[in-house]
């Protein structure tokens, strides 16, 4: 059996950042929302989300994204947003691209085992019939 992968690291906007895996009843929940309002292609969900959604979807990934700054010979994790929703990231505050990339990348590594072989679609209702 392998190892469950908990984080993969990418770069963003010339920054780089860790993504975490959300606990499995939170990537659960963030699957059946966007899936009920897709068509197609899972992303194409947030469009069809209310302000009040995007706002609860985009917040539950963003508290798994970590900025990763070189320290003592290591990586540091630092969380780009803070306890009270404020960004601790300052550099993400005036950069939407970063941050809706950021959105992307984090709900799309949480649901992933929900996809597919095509990891942005949305799997057919009878899919392993």
């Amino acid at each position: 059996m392998e190892a469950r992968v908990t984080y993969k690291d990418v770069e963003v906007e010339g920054a780089m950042y860790r993504i975490k895996k959300m606990d499995p009843r939170l990537a659960c929940y963030v699957f059946a929302t966007l899936a009920a309002k897709a068509e197609e292609n899972i992303l194409d969900a947030f469009g069809h989300c209310t302000r009040e959604q995007f706002d609860e979807l985009q917040g539950y990934a963003l508290k798994n994204v970590d900025r990763l700054e070189q320290g003592e010979g290591m990586l540091v994790p630092i969380g780009i947003m803070g306890p009270n929703g404020m960004w601790a990231d300052k550099n993400l505050e005036s950069d939407p691209k970063a941050v809706l990339n950021l959105t992307t990348l984090c709900l799309l590594f949480n649901i992933q085992p929900f996809l597919g072989d095509n990891k942005s679609t949305v799997p057919s209702s009878n899919q392993g019939a």
